[in-house]
């Protein structure tokens, strides 16, 4: 199966034109969700009822209704801020970064000091891609 939440637009096209069959995938395509939060945990259930292998970088367990999105995903706990994203990604076809800053904020008198804080880990994600072919990136903010 086919992910519509990845594969949309031109590339059907191409895919069409190539005579290749939307409904057919060798393997299960790997998505690695960056964030279990509100928009994280949702993309995941999304991936994860399309046939994706999901893992699930957040940093707290989930409960309520994100652990019952996040059923059947890997979860990996951690702190982005700490956490090598090389690491992460290394078995991600699909990376979806869904990573939040810290609400209430850290820096309510230096809001400089929260983007910074906030671009570290897509700067390693971005880094660590390099190494990586045939990897995409999907940037979710809210």
């Amino acid at each position: 199966m086919t992910s519509s939440l990845w594969r949309f637009g031109a590339e059907e096209e191409s895919l069409a034109s190539n005579g290749a069959s939307m409904n057919q995938v060798a393997a299960p395509e790997r998505t690695l969700v960056l964030g279990g939060g509100f928009i994280g945990s949702h993309v995941a259930n999304v991936a994860y009822s399309e046939g994706h292998n999901v893992t699930v970088f957040t940093r707290s367990q989930p409960v309520g209704t994100r652990a019952k999105l996040m059923s059947g995903c890997e979860l990996i706990l951690g702190d982005a801020l700490k956490t090598d994203p090389s690491e992460l990604i290394q078995d991600g076809d699909h990376i979806v970064f869904a990573l939040g800053v810290t609400y209430p904020s850290e820096f309510p008198s230096h809001p400089m000091d929260e983007v910074v804080v906030a671009l570290q880990p897509l700067l390693g994600t971005l880094e660590a891609m390099r190494a990586r072919k045939n990897t995409s990136l999907m940037y979710i903010s809210s």
